[in-house]
């Protein structure tokens, strides 16, 4: 059978962003001494082979690709006609640089993997870190900034696994885990209509999103990646958005605050203390527009 290796696969109905391919993920050796979890540094680079390095494959599996056509013109749907097959993406983390040398093995570690929900959440993290900085290449490179990163909830489904060389490469293996969905918060029945009712608003033309809200949650995507720099400026551009949109009197100490928190971050990243401020920021600047949204009814808000 040869050299076995363990993988971490997400499975998307949409792409990502990142070309198929194989793309080597670099990884420093302290680092790589933190078996049996993974805890490598990824960076994403030039396309190789398994083996000698840990890898990112990216692939797409399931519907044939359509025929090319030498014009674009309409035609007539067929009634009732079948959704066309939606091809799946398959973005796979391979532990390329630690192989496994037998089956016994390969199957004992994916079986304290089974065992261990800690286990199971550092390889997803360790698969999802890696290929968010690939995502977040491609949009650099493409210029594309509707290639967003992803998480565990944005995958049809996400599997632990080894296999061999070919397997991994293809997206295959010769055993897997299906891990489970990730649990939601339990929420009350108002709160689980509030997105309905603001969709439902905002297409009737009684309502709007404010620009600053699209910036806000920005900061929100910003810290969930580490970013925290990024995430204080994001939040201070929103702030001042949000004084021209609404009139509030918590606006202007909001709005100071968080220009403070821009201030550190050009220095360097924000520190723990610094981080929960600004999650506190966004946190009363979100109570403040779910009041304006859905508890004063449709009145719009008057700039001040």
């Amino acid at each position: 059978m040869g050299l076995l290796f363990e993988f971490v696969q997400f499975e998307f109905t949409h792409g990502v962003g990142p070309p198929a391919g194989r793309y080597i993920v670099h990884n420093d050796d302290a680092a790589t001494a933190a078996k049996p979890a993974p805890g490598r540094r990824p960076v994403t680079g030039v396309t190789r082979g398994v083996g000698e390095a840990d890898v990112l494959v990216i692939g797409v599996v399931g519907a044939p690709a359509g025929r090319p056509r030498l014009r674009r013109k309409a035609r007539e749907a067929a009634d009732g006609a079948a959704p066309a097959d939606v091809p799946l993406l398959l973005a796979t983390f391979v532990a390329g640089s630690t192989p496994i040398s037998s089956a016994n093995e390969a199957h004992a570690a994916l079986e304290k993997v089974r065992a261990s929900e800690e286990r199971q959440e550092l390889w997803v993290d360790e698969g999802l870190r890696v290929l968010n900085v690939a995502i977040r290449a491609y949009r650099a490179g493409a210029h594309d900034p509707y290639a967003i990163e992803v998480s565990a909830r944005d995958a049809r489904r996400v599997r632990i696994g080894f296999g061999t060389a070919d397997d991994v490469q293809h997206g295959r293996w010769r055993e897997a885990l299906e891990l489970p969905e990730p649990l939601t918060p339990r929420s009350d029945r108002f709160e689980r209509l509030r997105p309905s009712e603001a969709v439902a608003t905002v297409l009737s033309g009684r309502g709007r999103v404010l620009e600053g809200e699209d910036v806000i949650l920005r900061a929100l995507v910003d810290l969930d990646h580490g970013r925290t720099r990024a995430a204080a400026h994001q939040a201070s551009a929103a702030m001042r958005l949000f004084e021209h949109e609404l009139d509030h009197p918590k606006l202007a100490g909001l709005a100071e605050r968080a220009e403070q928190l821009a201030g550190h971050a050009t220095r360097g990243p924000l520190d723990d203390a610094q981080v929960e401020d600004l999650e506190r920021l966004i946190a009363s600047i979100d109570d403040i527009v779910d009041a304006w949204r859905y508890e004063q009814g449709e009145d719009e808000p008057s700039p001040p």
